[in-house]
């Protein structure tokens, strides 16, 4: 994995050790150099990986920008703001990864952090990549009670003859070799076997069409404190905000309308999905320390409140209420047949964005 020449071999980690994961599941993480994790690829004694190691160059295939609305908004809205200097580090870091594993690694079941969607490369080695469909949770689900205790059955299960799940969920398995991506919707929950050394790329992504499944999927991991996930980006905050904030430049004014609603009710009801705020550099002023709002998540949230007057959303959109939710009444998310359609298209009147207040320059 790594040249004796390389002076990446120095470089300081945090391993997942399998032997610690059985003993202290709370804290498995081993730190030792690069260098020495790759001599455990010829080692018996130890099974490790490398989670989330930085990809500096920010590696990815040419397509992802396709796929990924989220990052795409830092292009759309280049120089609209004056007062944002600073990307947070978590949001470019969210977007390109490595995975690095020795042989015979199991990752656990579980979903990607902050309702993400993950695409990943396989540079090396292979792959069997496991999707996990809880029974509970197909098309039909009727209303988030049904779901989140769907997803508490991952927490609780217990080894059977048939698996950690037993009957209750079923399984399609992905072998992915040198060469193939797989691109994976926001709260899809996975494992991963390993059978050989393996490099892979990977990164997080956001689309406008999959935003309903972000937002359960967020909503899912508030309640339940992160659970089921591995990892915790609380960079989503101010990239849903920009989102929002590029829709009146974006080439087209027509979004899915489950997933354009959920988007909007993330930014509106920001403490509902996370407990932690990002610190941002941007928001002390440098004169006199007040701090302020950014102009993009402040237009953002004026946004919301424009397209709720002009697009009649009822009130029920903007904030997830449990008791609500559990009875099936007004969560648009579960109306109809199939809760993971994005929702018939709907059009925002482009006469709109001129009546909302203009972006502070």
């Amino acid at each position: 994995m790594v040249s004796d020449r390389s002076t990446m071999g120095i470089v300081p980690t945090i391993t997942t050790d399998t032997l610690l994961r059985v003993e202290n599941p709370s804290n498995p993480h081993k730190a030792m150099s690069l260098g020495d994790f790759c001599k455990g690829v010829e080692d018996d004694s130890r099974i490790q990986c490398v989670l989330d190691c930085p990809s500096t160059d920010r590696a990815k295939p040419s397509f992802i920008k396709y796929v990924d609305d989220g990052m795409s908004t830092l292009g759309v809205l280049h120089m609209e703001y004056s007062d944002r200097h600073f990307i947070p580090i978590d949001m470019l870091n969210s977007s390109s990864w490595y995975l690095l594993h020795q042989p015979l690694y199991h990752t656990y079941a579980h979903h990607d952090a902050d309702g993400y969607g993950t695409w990943t490369q396989v540079l090396s080695g292979h792959k069997f990549w496991t999707f996990i469909r809880h029974k509970g949770i197909k098309k039909d689900c009727p209303d988030r009670r049904v779901y989140f205790e769907a997803y508490d059955n991952y927490a609780t299960a217990k080894f059977t003859d048939e698996g950690f799940y037993g009957r209750e969920s079923d399984r399609f398995v992905v072998h992915a070799a040198a060469g193939d991506v797989i691109i994976q919707p926001p709260g899809t929950t996975h494992e991963v076997y390993t059978p050989t050394p393996s490099v892979t790329l990977g990164g997080h992504y956001l689309t406008y069409g999959s935003m309903h499944l972000t937002e359960v999927s967020r909503a899912y991991d508030f309640k339940t404190k992160k659970l089921l996930t591995n990892q915790e980006h609380v960079s989503i905050k101010p990239l849903l905000s920009m989102m929002v904030a590029a829709l009146p430049s974006l080439p087209t004014s027509i979004h899915p309308r489950k997933s354009l609603f959920a988007l909007l009710r993330m930014v509106r009801a920001p403490s509902h999905y996370q407990r932690k705020n990002l610190a941002e550099p941007d928001k002390e002023d440098e004169t006199t320390q007040e701090r302020r709002e950014l102009s993009d998540v402040e237009y953002a949230k004026t946004l919301c409140i424009s397209l709720q007057k002009d697009m009649k959303i009822k009130d029920t959109v903007w904030h997830y209420f449990p008791k609500i939710a559990t009875q099936n009444r007004g969560d648009f998310i579960f109306d109809g047949s199939n809760w993971q359609d994005p929702g018939e298209d709907v059009e925002i009147p482009r006469a709109l964005f001129g009546r909302v207040p203009q972006r502070v320059a």
